[in-house]
């Protein structure tokens, strides 16, 4: 079998050893110029993520291409695996929909997080007053972690059932929609949901000495220009994966590739 894998990074590096290893014949591509005008491969690995801001894939080089117009260099029959990107016209698997990979990637990204805010604070995380906002796979991850390490913790989150095992779990809860009322509490504020959240009212509250860490795709929680304005200090932690544990998360990938592929009919044997 013959997987083409585009992007150039140590998780990538893993990945193409691997599935090497495994007998696999991989071919990788850094850049978009570098990608032939017929790809002859059975399955494709995306960048991740697969789109950059201005709508191309997130491959070096001067030659820009966009993801429908590589798909149209494939064979109908090519598995396609995205990161935050499908098309109806090939058979695409958003590996960031897949609950192992997204799961497993948390992992690194909550440590990776947390990481940020010992450096910032200088302090051990230990009686400190969190605020994690969302409560999905990183959310979740994150409070976990932080509750190991004897945080005070306190989780935003809108959907009752969330709220629920948030108490359940023995952590407050507050619900998104009330974040006004108490954001200027908290030493650390970590954002995990990928739309507006911190928006200028609730910026408006928070403590000065307040770092808010960024961990939704794109840093889309946050009202950056309106956090500037004030004088907050945001950070991009976005790629926590890669940036803190790239074995770890070339592991991740590598699993999470050769399980898409045995699903979908592409076993070696």
């Amino acid at each position: 079998m013959k997987i083409a894998i585009l992007g150039s990074s140590l998780r990538f590096d893993i990945l193409s050893s691997e599935l090497t290893s495994l007998g696999y014949e991989v071919t990788t591509y850094s850049r978009a110029d570098e990608i032939p005008q017929i790809l002859e491969q059975d399955v494709i690995v995306l960048p991740i993520p697969t789109k950059s801001k201005e709508g191309f894939l997130n491959l070096g080089g001067d030659n820009k291409i966009t993801p429908e117009a590589l798909l149209g260099r494939t064979k109908a029959e090519t598995l396609i695996i995205s990161c935050n990107y499908s098309d109806n016209r090939r058979k695409t698997v958003d590996i960031n929909k897949d609950e192992y990979f997204a799961f497993l990637n948390a992992v690194p990204t909550a440590e990776g997080a947390i990481s940020i805010a010992l450096k910032e604070k200088g302090m051990t995380m230990f009686s400190r007053s969190c605020l994690i906002v969302g409560f999905g796979r990183i959310g979740k991850i994150l409070a976990h972690r932080l509750d190991g390490l004897k945080a005070n913790i306190t989780v935003a989150a809108r959907n009752p059932k969330d709220l629920a095992l948030i108490k359940a779990l023995g952590l407050k809860g507050i619900n998104i929609f009330s974040l006004e009322e108490s954001i200027n509490e908290y030493d650390i504020i970590f954002q995990t949901v990928p739309s507006p959240i911190l928006t200028e009212n609730v910026l408006s509250k928070v403590d000065n000495g307040t770092p808010i860490i960024e961990l939704s795709s794109a840093m889309a929680g946050t009202d950056l220009a309106k956090a500037k304005e004030l004088g907050l200090k945001v950070i991009n932690a976005g790629g926590l994966p890669e940036k803190c544990a790239p074995q770890t998360a070339g592991m991740i990938l590598f699993d999470s590739v050769i399980r898409i592929i045995k699903e979908n009919h592409y076993a070696n044997n």
